[in-house]
């Protein structure tokens, strides 16, 4: 018999990337130091994790970008949702 697990992962923050380069944090608009203030505020916190979430016209490129700050600033845990493009 084979058993598989599943372990729920809880997501604690969301930042969103729009299609016209604003980034939310919860729903707040930041910038630059703010940002990474708010982002090195999480990192701070047990257990962090950022869930990203992207509009779908974003490149990978610009993804790529924001993990590296969310790296940056010290948060291990990050997740990416994209939204689809229908076909």
């Amino acid at each position: 018999s084979h058993t598989t697990l599943f372990r729920s992962i809880i997501y604690t923050h969301r930042l969103a990337l729009r299609a016209d380069g604003t980034v939310l944090l919860n729903g707040e608009a930041l910038t630059g130091g703010r940002l990474s203030a708010r982002l090195s505020e999480i990192a701070s916190s047990q257990d962090a994790r950022v869930l990203l979430e992207a509009d779908g016209s974003i490149t990978y490129d610009q993804i790529a970008r924001l993990m590296v700050d969310v790296q940056k600033a010290g948060v291990s845990g990050i997740g990416v949702v994209t939204e689809g493009v229908e076909k």
